[in-house]
């Protein structure tokens, strides 16, 4: 048996036929992962297969990754923890004029599909695979002014969609740490519930205001808060190579504390958030780089210099998703689709 046949053996389709084609389907693609669809098929009847079950409307995308998630699960268990990255990224198909289905992306100039993958690795940051991953297209309507949105019709939801949906194939005796950027700083996911062994480790982006402690009465902003904290010491991180970066080493000031988030204007209910906070910064920039500055929230207690160090360790896996692992395969995938100029988006 091979790799891929193992892995998917378990997809639901309803038809074992049709989970037959998508092994083979990824067999081929798997082999010659630097071709196109037409070129890494055997033959013109396995082109046309391909092309029939992406036409097929009972098949849904959450179905195809349903065999991959239960061979990640069995590869996450005995592991005391695990992380698990999520991100949003645009498959790009701006050349694909005929294609419909299509919509607006982070670039005002072009249009595709906005992706979001929650991304499980060890804690050693060894990826196991992809636990949940939703796909969608922007309406080309703009939003009506003046009317206010709850978090479960906006895009920010799929945050909490992916904690739920992690949290419910994770087992309780694995601790699970949910990774996220900035933009991932949201209100309502660090208020959503949240089951046993289940952590957030977020980057912030707000200046949210905050308190010492419950009872307090002054209210004083995030970050002006933690430029006040005393340096607790040094670590030295390695940094991946980016699209604006050259790989390098960088050592970062640590200060850590513990405060209680309060919530933004309008969402009062949601109640405050006792929250740790760890800000690691570049105090000696080098020449023609940019300092490195990360601030990170977290509901894991912080109450060491090695604690803060173990975490910030844990944020700089996020490269994984973000450069090298999930992402990265399936963008080369979309580039073999973009070729082959599909007639319609047949993955919304």
């Amino acid at each position: 048996m091979s790799w891929v046949e193992a892995e998917l053996s378990g997809t639901e389709l309803g038809d074992a036929r049709l989970t037959k084609r998508l092994i083979a389907m990824v067999q081929a693609l798997y082999e010659q992962p630097n071709k196109s669809v037409p070129e890494a098929s055997p033959d013109v009847a396995a082109l046309r297969g391909m092309y029939r079950f992406w036409s097929n409307r009972r098949i849904k995308a959450e179905s195809i990754l349903s065999g991959h998630q239960m061979s990640t699960v069995m590869r996450l268990s005995g592991h005391e923890t695990v992380l698990v990255c999520q991100e949003t990224s645009d498959l790009v198909y701006t050349t694909l004029r005929r294609t419909r289905g299509l919509g607006p992306i982070s670039d005002p100039s072009g249009k595709g599909i906005k992706v979001h993958t929650a991304l499980c690795v060890s804690d050693a940051g060894v990826p196991l695979g992809v636990l949940q991953q939703k796909s969608w297209t922007r309406d080309m309507q703009s939003r009506r002014p003046g009317r206010r949105r709850g978090i479960e019709e906006k895009e920010s939801y799929r945050w909490l969609e992916s904690l739920e949906a992690v949290q419910q194939q994770v087992p309780e005796a694995t601790r699970v740490i949910t990774i996220a950027d900035r933009e991932g700083d949201i209100y309502e996911l660090f208020a959503h519930p949240r089951r046993v062994n289940s952590e957030l480790l977020i980057r912030a982006a707000q200046n949210r205001s905050t308190k010492s402690e419950p009872g307090a009465s002054e209210i004083k902003a995030l970050f002006e808060v933690m430029e006040t904290i005393a340096v607790s010491g040094e670590m030295t991180i390695a940094l991946q190579r980016t699209p604006r970066r050259a790989p390098r080493e960088a050592t970062l000031s640590v200060r850590y504390t513990h405060l209680w988030l309060q919530p933004p204007q309008g969402k009062g209910h949601l109640g405050a958030i006792p929250i740790s906070v760890i800000l690691a910064k570049e105090e000696k920039r080098r020449e023609k780089e940019s300092a490195v500055e990360w601030m990170l929230l977290t509901t894991l207690s912080i109450g060491s210099l090695e604690a803060a160090k173990e975490n910030l360790r844990r944020y700089a896996l996020r490269w994984l998703i973000e450069l090298n692992q999930s992402q990265h395969p399936y963008k080369r995938g979309h580039k073999r689709l973009q070729q082959c100029e599909l007639d319609k988006n047949e993955f919304g």
